[in-house]
């Protein structure tokens, strides 16, 4: 795996449950800022609140994947409020 410098913002879709649940708490526990994202909004909450109540960063977005005018609105609400991703 790479070290980075400085801890990374990601995004973590299905993280209500299972393997997505799992890695949005992988992710939090190197360090990383995590953004919970799931159809399921309390489970995403669920998640988001375990990962901050362990004294990480995290927050939660109720998203359908299947309605990209959801998509987009939720993309543009994380940008407004975390920034611009960097490029690759």
């Amino acid at each position: 795996m790479v070290s980075s410098p400085s801890p990374y913002t990601v995004a973590v879709i299905g993280a209500a449950s299972g393997i997505g649940r799992a890695s949005a708490m992988l992710m939090a526990s190197r360090g990383n800022t995590v953004i919970c994202l799931d159809r399921d909004g309390k489970g995403a909450e669920a998640t988001a609140k375990e990962i901050r109540d362990a004294g990480g960063l995290a927050s939660s977005h109720a998203i359908e994947r299947t309605d990209a005018p959801t998509q987009a609105g939720r993309r543009n609400d994380i940008i407004a409020s975390r920034g611009q991703p960097p490029a690759p």
